[in-house]
């Protein structure tokens, strides 16, 4: 059995899951879970983009034209058809492993299924109603590519259209057609077909608030939410969008130290609306960095980094090539020094904005030299003592065994705080974060204390790393050494 880290699986779960498998014959078991909303905001606006993927999916189970969903949080097999049927060769290299692995099993012929497991899963969602829409709201507006899927294939642009035009008649038309009178016998029959939708999803949901009951008012805002997902990965889908797990995706990490302050900070805000349009751009982020090495709470103004997930390798020397934000980042009049690395996954947790990088970048190797990016939406009423509890980690931090180099990044000056390090190998990495006592403290404090609306924590195998970080390429130091 294989669990994602914010999945609350019942102590019943294994037992009755692997009942589950052997009554269907099953190659390949998935869980569909319950949803844990703490708050009233996210009680509103999650029932209402579950509803999208209702309509445009089907419930827990096969679908009416062949196609089958997956859920890849909870997966059950056994590990003799792991081993003879080489589970893990088949998803070498791909983005989506569980995707890709229940998708290349149906091709096969294999049986797999996805049951409900309301009642012994439970999985705990955002806090709010704007982490919400930012974290679960991008991932169910792209589910065609991301968690629960159609293993046919992912969608074409024509099924894309299709599933849009779904979800505004089961969820926009009711309201258009009540609130503007002008047909209201069809408003009142799709209004009373989406509050039996409602009923039907309220076992997902086993402690409701009131607030559920009134999520269908959210549905307009969840129809764009699935529209955005639609348009972000149009141009992927030129005729499908199959291709896009089969391409070499990876992430750069660049850092630069700036001549100006002036230069620094202005090129930190307009590189912005340049970034956002350009090609082959999965995800960026621009970020301002700490002073030197420190990852306690400070600011250097000359200096910015950027975080970037690029479709493919042409995209990427595209944009080396003639995007003027690449120029600048290489040019000796207005940067000090500059260095970058590439990146690809070798695993994780969290999200960033609802960004998950460890299921969109291609594998890479965890044996040597590991790149970590840890980021985290801290709550304003925590920010105070992460500050102080940030203090001593940094302290310990610099004087770790293994760590090459290291720098504090963040989205804000204050509440979007993260760091990019890169260690000598994993298991030094682990060794600082679980046997160092304060860091240990810190990291069971912060779930305690629920001090992050949201957190990441990625690890990464770098190369084909360039220029100079504080006058050296700390991945070419680190191999002479």
């Amino acid at each position: 059995m294989s669990l994602d880290a914010d999945t609350r699986p019942s102590p019943a779960l294994p037992e009755s899951v692997v009942q589950w498998a052997e009554e269907r014959e099953a190659t390949l078991t998935t869980v569909a879970g319950s949803f844990e909303c703490p708050t009233t905001g996210a009680q509103l606006i999650h029932p209402a983009l579950l509803t999208t993927l209702i309509y445009r999916y089907g419930r827990p189970g096969a679908v009416g034209d062949g196609r089958v969903i997956a859920n890849g949080q909870c997966m059950v097999f056994r590990k003799d058809d792991a081993i003879g049927m080489r589970f893990m060769e088949r998803v070498r290299g791909e983005l989506i492993e569980d995707v890709a692995l229940a998708r290349s099993l149906v091709q096969e012929g294999r049986n797999v299924v996805l049951v409900d497991g309301a009642r012994l899963l439970r999985v705990r969602m955002f806090e709010d109603f704007p982490s919400t829409v930012r974290g679960w709201g991008r991932s169910i507006s792209l589910a065609g590519i991301e968690r629960s899927i159609s293993l046919a294939g992912i969608e074409s642009r024509t099924r894309l259209l299709g599933q849009l035009v779904a979800v505004a008649c089961s969820q926009v038309l009711p309201i258009v057609f009540i609130i503007s009178g002008s047909a209201p016998v069809m408003g009142s029959l799709l209004l009373a077909i989406r509050i039996g939708t409602l009923v039907g999803a309220a076992s997902s949901y086993p402690q409701r608030k009131w607030s559920f009951w009134l999520s269908p008012v959210a549905d307009v805002l969840a129809w764009s939410i699935v529209a955005r997902g639609v348009i972000r990965v149009w141009p992927f889908a030129v005729e499908s969008l199959t291709a896009l797990t089969h391409m070499e995706t990876f992430a750069t990490f660049h850092l630069m130290s700036w001549r100006s302050r002036l230069v620094a900070l202005a090129r930190l805000g307009l590189d912005r609306r340049i970034l956002k349009k350009a090609d082959g751009i999965v995800f960026w982020r621009l970020l301002g960095t700490g002073k030197g090495s420190t990852t306690s709470p400070s600011a250097d103004l000359s200096r910015t980094a950027a975080f970037i997930v690029w479709r493919d390798e042409s995209a990427y020397r595209s944009f080396l090539a003639t995007s003027d934000v690449a120029r600048r980042w290489s040019s000796s009049r207005l940067v000090k020094e500059s260095w970058s690395t590439r990146l690809r996954t070798t695993g994780g947790h969290g999200s960033w904005q609802g960004f998950k990088p460890y299921e969109h970048l291609s594998r890479g190797n965890q044996d040597g030299v590991v790149a970590i990016i840890t980021r985290a939406n801290i709550r304003v009423k925590s920010w105070r003592v992460f500050a102080r509890a940030g203090v001593e980690v940094d302290r310990q931090l610099q004087e770790a065994p293994g760590l090459i180099a290291v720098c504090g990044v963040g989205e804000a000056p204050i509440g979007r705080q993260g760091t990019f390090s890169l260690w000598r190998s994993l298991d030094d990495a682990r060794q600082f974060a679980f046997q160092t006592s304060r860091h240990r403290h810190v990291i069971d404090e912060t779930h305690q204390g629920r001090w992050y609306a949201e957190e990441l924590f990625a690890r990464f195998e770098p190369y084909d790393a360039e220029g100079r970080w504080d006058g050296r390429n700390p991945l070419e130091t680190n191999r002479s050494a």
